[in-house]
């Protein structure tokens, strides 16, 4: 906590420690829900000039990453408005059907998926790829209905685990 700490005063060499560690999923988070790398470049700059303001308001006795990522929810979500149920629409895989062997196509069917997917079940399905917490901790975390994290979870993987099925 003592990064967290420097950073609150304002040194940017502590800032940049702090995180350092968290990009590569602050960057995972993003480039899954924007449409370009240049938009989610535009997003995670974005993203990082907030949290200086947010910083102040980050607590020494929390962990840092699960205050870091409620920020990155809050920053991405401000703007949207939560359609009723979060917009989670059930989705099952058609039955008899069997992944195939992974392919040099997977990345753009991903990232067909997820961008026909609505943005909020689409941020709580990356959220729960990146910090690998349970239902119950994400829900806390983002502040949504543990229900809504664990329909989302299912739904997103169904969908893509119908565009990579045979």
């Amino acid at each position: 906590m003592r990064l967290l700490r420097e950073t609150q005063k304002g040194n940017p060499i502590a800032f940049r420690s702090l995180l350092e560690p968290y990009l590569p999923g602050i960057w995972s988070i993003c480039r899954g829900f924007c449409a370009s790398a240049a938009e989610a470049t535009e997003v995670v700059l974005g993203f990082r000039d907030d949290l200086h303001g947010r910083l102040r308001a980050f607590h020494h006795d929390r962990a840092f990453g699960v205050q870091l990522y409620s920020a990155l929810w809050q920053y991405l979500t401000e703007d949207l408005e939560p359609p009723r149920g979060l917009g989670i629409q059930a989705v099952y895989p058609a039955p008899g059907k069997a992944l195939r062997p992974p392919g040099p196509d997977d990345d753009r069917i991903i990232r067909e998926i997820l961008a026909m997917t609505p943005p909020i079940p689409r941020l709580v399905y990356l959220f729960w790829m990146i910090t690998d917490l349970d239902a119950g901790r994400l829900a806390q975390m983002l502040g949504v209905p543990e229900m809504a994290v664990r329909e989302a979870r299912a739904n997103v993987t169904a969908r893509i685990q119908e565009g990579l099925s045979q």
